[in-house]
């Protein structure tokens, strides 16, 4: 939005807001490209356009901080997540164009297709459910995904001790859904986000439907989900965060201050009080961590972790394993049109899950 108003300042000549609206992108983080620098540069003096470019360039200088975990070969499709379970060194990848469940037993054991229903979708976001040995998994349909007719669009519960399907939840009768990313309450209760249509679902343990949290058309385009206490904190990528309340369902802007960029917020995990975000929709991309109120009201401080890493394509999930986050370096969206089908754009190369441990 606010590179939209800064377009549109400088399409009116109106060179006091183009000015203050550079300024105040710089102070989010942003970024801007040689030639937008360049029409800028006519409205701003040339020792004040100095700075802003000093600033730009700060804000785009690679920062790597991670380290690869695990290879991953591209013959996967489009990989959107992993997760742990079995802890030690084994752990799950979900696809969206081979619309496969792909495993690791084991730090030095090959990655292998999980046998499953073939009307199993397009796979995303998952939480693992340790205590309960159950890994939770988003099954929809996007304009990616081969075969649309044959997918299942809801929850998938999956019996990580046994290697099976325990059983799944659909979507709230007469709606269509696509769950995306998946979150776990500490009683055991999955909730879901629903990036096509905006709204947020709740199955508590023993649920054979999802259960409408927040209605569509609320929420623009809701993705990573956290739980904290009483309520959802929810990444809307092109809106910020929203808090949302488990009792009435009523969903509030989280206020930050209009410096701090919250969009384009793909993942979005839990620490302690705090939350980790993975921010592939912002120039540049970066993994930031922020602090909340306890109320989840307020953002009150934001740290980059990591921003654009040359060894990255798009990061996309994660989650918290001990002391740092483990996740998806690359997911290879960019190179599939609709069906799956590979478009022939970027090199197939082998994904990365990385790990990026936390500052003491």
């Amino acid at each position: 939005m606010l590179r939209g108003a800064l377009g549109a300042a400088i399409e009116a000549g109106d060179g006091q807001r183009v000015a203050a609206l550079a300024h105040r992108l710089a102070a989010m983080g942003g970024g801007l490209s040689a030639d937008s620098r360049q029409r800028i540069a006519y409205f701003v003096p040339d020792a004040e356009m100095a700075a802003l470019a000093a600033r730009f360039d700060a804000n785009a200088r690679p920062m790597p901080v991670s380290r690869p975990l695990i290879r991953v070969p591209a013959d996967l499709g489009i990989l959107e997540a992993y997760a742990q379970m079995p802890s030690r060194g084994g752990g799950y990848f979900s696809t969206v164009t081979n619309r496969r469940l792909y495993v690791r037993r084991g730090p030095d054991a090959p990655i292998i297709a999980v046998p499953h229903a073939d009307d199993w979708g397009s796979l995303f976001g998952m939480a693992a459910d340790r205590q309960r040995r159950i890994l939770w998994i988003a099954s929809a349909v996007v304009p990616q995904t081969p075969n649309p007719e044959t997918a299942f669009r809801g929850l998938i519960a999956f019996d990580a001790a046994e290697g099976k399907e325990l059983h799944r939840i659909p979507g709230p009768e007469g709606l269509e859904v696509a769950p995306g990313d998946v979150a776990l309450g500490p009683d055991g209760t999955a909730y879901a986000s629903d990036a096509m249509n905006g709204a947020l679902y709740r199955c508590a343990p023993g649920c054979t439907r999802m259960i409408v949290l927040v209605p569509p058309g609320i929420l623009r385009s809701p993705q990573g989900i956290a739980v904290f206490g009483d309520h959802l904190i929810v990444a809307d990528y092109g809106y910020g965060l929203a808090r949302v309340d488990l009792r009435s369902g009523v969903v509030t802007r989280i206020v930050a201050p209009d410096t701090m960029a919250l969009d384009g917020i793909d993942g979005l995990v839990r620490l302690g009080a705090s939350l980790i975000a993975i921010q592939n929709g912002a120039s540049p991309m970066r993994i930031v961590r922020l602090a909340p109120d306890r109320a989840g009201r307020r953002i009150g401080r934001l740290t980059v972790l990591e921003r654009a890493n040359p060894d990255w394509g798009e990061p996309t999930l994660g989650f918290v394993v001990g002391d740092g986050l483990v996740y998806v370096g690359d997911g290879g969206w960019e190179r599939f049109g609709p069906a799956g089908v590979p478009n022939g754009k970027g090199v197939a190369k082998p994904y990365r899950i990385r790990f990026l441990p936390f500052a003491r």
